[in-house]
């Protein structure tokens, strides 16, 4: 790892130059990666949409529904990026939320996957699901995996219909999300990002 030396005027949040890329951390610290870890362009990149409210309506509850933890939803949101970093995907892209649901991740695979959020507030309405994958696709995502039940996917496709989405179930009702295993998922998403 390098630092930025003193004095210097510091550099965009993230930037590319021939030593590599340098990108600010969580902590307001600078990270930097050689250039063999990176392309100047066509960084291969998936969008992660986790919505913490999916799956925890009280239709769940009273019908003794299945019922998706914000700790399995981290779990998977991690074996998303064991796949993802599998197939070589450089950078992820996330809609804050407020249960940290990508921190783990994040954190597990520092070394080989940026992550970058939406600037966007913290999600708390399907909306936001909307707002956060325009914005990938905006920031050229290959691919969005959505964590969510029909509601979420209905808000993350009226986005931008041309970005792939892989849906994983993890919401109150679940036509269109099916249960997938989240290393496959990060897989068949690198598969169709890179």
């Amino acid at each position: 790892r390098s630092t930025i030396a003193p004095g210097t005027a510091p550099p965009p949040e993230r930037f590319f130059s021939p030593l590599g890329a340098i990108s600010k951390t969580r902590n307001g610290c600078w990270k930097h990666k050689p250039p063999h870890y990176t392309k100047r362009f066509n960084l291969s990149s998936v969008g992660i949409i986790a919505n913490p409210a999916a799956g925890k309506d009280i239709r769940r509850l009273v019908a003794q529904g299945r019922v998706v933890s914000d700790q399995e939803k981290s779990n998977t949101v991690t074996r998303i990026y064991a796949g993802l970093a599998a197939l070589g995907v450089e950078r992820v892209v996330g809609m804050p939320e407020p249960s940290g649901l990508m921190f783990a991740a994040m954190n597990a695979f520092e070394d080989s996957i940026t992550t970058e959020f939406v600037d966007m507030p913290r999600a708390s309405r399907g909306s936001h699901s909307t707002r956060a994958a325009g914005a990938m696709a905006d920031a050229g995502v290959g691919c969005i995996i959505v964590l969510g039940g029909d509601g979420t996917n209905r808000n993350v496709a009226a986005a931008d219909p041309d970005v792939p989405l892989v849906p994983i179930s993890t919401g109150t009702n679940n036509v269109f999300p099916q249960m997938v295993e989240g290393t496959l998922a990060g897989l068949a998403a690198a598969a169709v990002a890179t």
